[in-house]
């Protein structure tokens, strides 16, 4: 950017978002790929509509901007979005069209008897013209062809116009920018900045009546600010457009190139590559800790090359055991001595209960609890005591034992993915504040594994004889996902359909199907 940007309007548009993704394919898909005439189309959810007022020729579209968007799913980050990219220099597809046939005022009486599915429609013809006009393709398949299969609730060719905009300059920030409601507590943006990778801009409501609906800036599908509205808001997103070190072109995406990359990336799909999307299972835990543990058990030398690298001398003789004492994995080496817990957590946080005795305010919760049953203790009587013979538990239990002494050496972690923020710090606290409390004292902390370790080390057995045992690339497609910083499977999912539907048109077009 030579010059500062001087926008009317600053929209916030949110991407791959809602219901309409569960099978479709998202229509803002086509906001980051290059049509083949050359143009960026955008299409600005929800409908690809945007307010009326924009259309009225003397509305002047000086410089306006489009922020793209993406919800922040972490858990304990509420309220925050992160930019995708900016569009610049944007013109209203079809304006003239649009307000002269459908939203002038000389019918406006008219049009306020029409039903806001007679008005899109009427609309959309003015966009389909447009489309016509400006010869809107994706490796030679015409855009309407690409979306016309999308279906929700029963309803085909649904009331979306299938462009908004049409701009002239992308950007994608040079680190992660994110817009969060309120200021975000010390360690949540700590977490997002990443040191130097990243920076979190807080746009507080400038409104402090709390009587007056208000929605996190941002947050919602599409948000305007102005010089006069939000203007409070505007400011600081005015300085995050004009500051050139966040910014750099958007590398050219073809629809070529996203094929190309399509096929080049077999273990890097969005969907429907391996068991566990198909069964629609892609966030169970449970499902994962069994998949985790049937590769474990089938690749034993490796894996004990995984834990050698934690410092773990585990033998190869070792057991793996599923939800004893309500431990998600439990690795049980009598060879060498070494007891090793996972707690599996994708989504779901850390769970737990009050103790007895309320006065203490003491808290047990399930990994206080996996600590204690690795030593043969149970809670009991307000605390944690040895295991007797007389409980039921105990045949189950007695190995554990430290008069037993078959395990001098135990290890805790939560296997979690990059884009969970889960605070180990403050885990560990908590456990080490419940233990000043305890009779018996256990001073174990937990450590994090991340999915990213998990596929980085199996993804080097993809092309050795270890690889082609029964789903092994399913399993490397599965915990794929769960390997990046941000949840963006949605936006994946989009571009594999997007590709993944131009390559039938095209096959069928051939023939070939």
């Amino acid at each position: 950017m030579s010059e500062d940007i001087n926008p009317t309007t600053i929209i916030l548009n949110r991407m791959y978002t809602g219901d309409y993704l569960g099978k479709n394919i998202g229509h803002e898909v086509i906001n980051l790929i290059q049509s083949d005439n050359g143009n960026y189309y955008i299409y600005i959810n929800a409908y690809g509509s945007v307010n009326d007022k924009f259309y009225n020729p003397e509305y002047e579209e000086k410089n306006d901007v489009i922020l793209f968007t993406r919800y922040v799913t972490v858990k304990g980050i509420k309220d925050t979005v992160e930019i995708l990219a900016m569009a610049t220099d944007l013109k209203l597809c079809a304006k003239e069209d649009i307000w002269s046939k459908v939203l002038n005022s000389q019918k406006e009486e008219k049009a306020k008897k029409k039903t806001k599915i007679e008005k899109a429609k009427q609309i959309n013809k003015c966009i389909n013209n447009y489309i016509k006009n400006e010869n809107i393709k994706y490796n030679k398949v015409p855009i309407e062809d690409i979306f016309n299969e999308n279906n929700y609730d029963g309803i085909n060719n649904d009331i979306s116009r299938f462009v908004t905009y049409k701009a002239a300059k992308l950007y994608k920030p040079t680190k992660c920018i994110y817009l969060s409601k309120d200021e975000l507590s010390k360690e949540a943006k700590s977490y997002l900045e990443k040191g130097e990778e990243g920076i979190v801009f807080c746009l507080n409501n400038e409104d402090n009546d709390s009587d007056k609906k208000f929605q996190p800036y941002g947050t919602e599908l599409k948000t305007y600010f102005t010089k006069t509205g939000k203007e409070n808001a505007y400011d600081k997103l005015l300085k995050i457009i004009n500051d050139e070190s966040s910014w750099e072109t958007m590398e050219e995406c073809t629809t070529q190139k996203l094929l190309d990359k399509r096929k080049d990336e077999e273990y890097n799909r969005g969907e429907g590559h391996n068991f566990i999307d198909i069964i629609n299972k892609a966030d169970d835990e449970v499902i994962f800790s069994n998949f985790i543990c049937y590769i474990f058990g089938s690749l034993k030398k490796e894996v004990k090359g995984f834990f050698h690298s934690k410092n773990i001398n585990l033998s190869e003789n070792f057991e793996i055991k599923r939800e004893e004492g309500n431990i998600d994995i439990l690795i049980k080496d009598r060879k060498n001595h070494n007891l090793i817990v996972i707690e599996n957590k994708i989504k779901a946080g850390i769970h737990g209960e009050k103790s007895e005795n309320e006065t203490e305010k003491l808290i047990t919760n399930q990994l206080h609890k996996y600590i204690h049953y690795t030593y043969g203790e149970i809670w009991s009587s307000k605390k944690y005591i040895k295991i007797k013979e007389d409980n039921t538990k105990y045949e189950q239990m007695q190995e554990y034992l430290e008069d037993a002494g078959i395990y001098n050496n135990r290890y805790f972690y939560i296997l979690l993915p990059d884009y969970n923020h889960l605070d180990i710090d403050a885990i560990n606290n908590e456990i080490e504040g419940f233990e000043k409390n305890s009779s018996d004292k256990r001073k174990d902390k937990y450590k994090l594994i991340h999915y990213s370790k998990l596929l980085e080390f199996f993804q080097k057995l993809q092309d050795t004889e270890k690889g082609n045992i029964p789903y092994f690339k399913d399993f490397l497609n599965a915990i794929e996902r769960h390997s990046h910083k941000t949840n963006n499977i949605q936006e994946r999912q989009m571009f594999e359909r997007f590709a993944h539907r131009i390559e039938e048109l095209n096959k069928l077009k051939q023939g070939n199907i």
